[in-house]
């Protein structure tokens, strides 16, 4: 997973990924059309390659890719990639790429008030505009969402992003914001507080706490006079490794990885 502030290259790093890898499939889902644009601009070879797509074809051709803006959308993008395991298209090699999974949080969660307090619970009046819904709640002192409500959505969340994480048997990456957790805050989460203290990072990947566990691998990137990047874990590699970025993040991360496993071989020797 790739967490990051906007402008950090999250996008890039993993365009430089289907670069390096041009037989892998990449099947992308995002919330706007930045992979397109950076697509256009900054990878026009990748673009060329074809490489990086949607989860649907028309006529053979792969189509742009699958823009989230209802939870519905995201929905439908995991049936598509299962159609395509069922078929043999989806294969170990090929990626899947979601864009924004603090985002896609959100959109649920935003769905979600919409479809269920369409009908105010109190008065039983029906309100069509999710946002007066919201300040209806609100005005009463009511939270806007109860536990009962927490539970349905993050139930709903993990049962569609259980297929691509542990399912599909490809590879998942996934961009998100990050943001500083106030250690000494008693609103901030325990279990998200202890998480990110035994990673000894002060910041957290926004969206649902349990995004960055669905990973193997969690990298920040910044953006400063010179791109850098901060492994936090690699399941089988190492952690809490601080690089500069040489512009090409999958080499620079590749290079990590040889070093890192010449250094074991060289240990248990």
């Amino acid at each position: 997973m790739l967490g990051g502030e906007s402008g950090s290259g999250k996008t890039y790093a993993w365009l430089s990924i289907a670069r390096y890898n041009p037989q892998s499939q990449f099947y992308v889902a995002e919330p706007d059309d930045g992979v397109i644009k950076v697509l256009t601009l900054e990878y026009p070879d990748v673009q060329a390659a074809g490489n990086v797509h949607g989860a649907k074809q028309e006529n053979g051709i792969w189509q742009p890719p699958d823009l989230i803006q209802e939870w519905t959308d995201f929905r439908h993008f995991i049936e598509a990639l299962k159609e395509l395991k069922e078929s043999g298209k989806l294969k170990e090699s090929d990626y899947i790429i979601i864009e924004g999974m603090d985002l896609i949080k959100n959109t649920i969660t935003y769905n979600y008030i919409d479809k269920v307090y369409k009908i105010d619970r109190k008065t039983k009046r029906v309100i069509a505009d999710p946002w007066d819904a919201i300040i209806a709640q609100r005005s009463r002192g009511s939270p806007i969402l109860d536990p009962s409500d927490r539970d349905a959505i993050n139930s709903e969340y993990e049962a569609q992003f259980s297929w691509p994480a542990y399912i599909s048997q490809c590879n998942l990456i996934g961009t998100s914001a990050i943001s500083r957790i106030n250690f000494d805050s008693d609103y901030a989460d325990k279990g998200v507080k202890e998480y990110y203290a035994s990673l000894g990072t002060p910041l957290k990947i926004d969206g649902h706490k349990r995004n960055p566990r669905m990973f193997d691998t969690l990298i920040y990137l910044f953006a400063g006079n010179t791109y850098q990047m901060q492994i936090l874990k690699d399941r089988g590699v190492g952690r809490q490794i601080s690089l500069v970025d040489t512009g090409e993040f999958y080499l620079s991360l590749e290079k990590f990885r040889t070093t890192a496993a010449s250094a074991r071989s060289i240990t248990s020797g």
